[in-house]
């Protein structure tokens, strides 16, 4: 995205939640999603779909890092349930989706057979490549993953959960080298002129 010659990059971050009351979990996403909407500026537009099923939503977001970090925040407050992050993609210089937009979706459960014996990072990329076909104006319900394999996801160690994402990737650090504790960084001595 180009604003007066200037190239807007944002975050693109897909994650899956089990949940037991999928109404209260939408109503959750859409007052979290009005909330940065109401607040927001030109060029942090927040965009993206959340495909909502009984059991289990999946959710595409597109938004500057500082905003997506917000939203995820905000949403590890109050998430009640399993939580899979299952892509998360910085510096993207493109978006998918136009505007924010919700969908239910009814899609039958499907047989999971050896998903556990499969690369969680090509498990993840295909649900992602369907998002990305229900960008183009394929069928939601088509391109959405079953219950099942939403919880599926969640249930895996092999993804950052919200709350372990946001503990590796938001929280702030400190960095001390080991050189630094053995021989400490000198003071910066100001020189006058001769």
């Amino acid at each position: 995205e180009r604003n007066n010659k200037r190239r807007d990059s944002c975050s693109h971050i897909l994650y899956a939640i089990a949940v037991s009351d999928i109404d209260d979990a939408l109503n959750t996403h859409k007052e979290l999603v009005d909330s940065i909407i109401e607040t927001e500026t030109i060029g942090s537009e927040f965009t993206g779909i959340l495909l909502c099923q009984n059991g289990a939503l999946l959710h595409y977001i597109e938004a500057p890092a500082a905003i997506c970090a917000k939203f995820l925040t905000d949403l590890g407050k109050c998430c009640e349930g399993e939580s899979a992050i299952l892509l998360s993609s910085e510096d993207c210089d493109r978006r998918y989706f136009l505007t924010w937009s919700h969908q239910m979706v009814q899609v039958p459960d499907e047989d999971l057979g050896s998903l556990s014996s499969e690369n969680p990072t090509d498990l993840a990329f295909d649900v992602f490549s369907n998002v990305m076909l229900i960008a183009t104006g394929s069928n939601a319900e088509r391109n959405t993953p079953s219950r099942k394999k939403l919880e599926f996801f969640t249930q895996s160690d092999a993804f950052f959960s919200i709350q372990s994402y946001l503990g590796a990737f938001n929280d702030s650090f400190s960095l001390v080298l080991d050189s630094e504790r053995v021989w400490p960084l000198q003071p910066d001595v100001q020189f006058e002129e001769v």
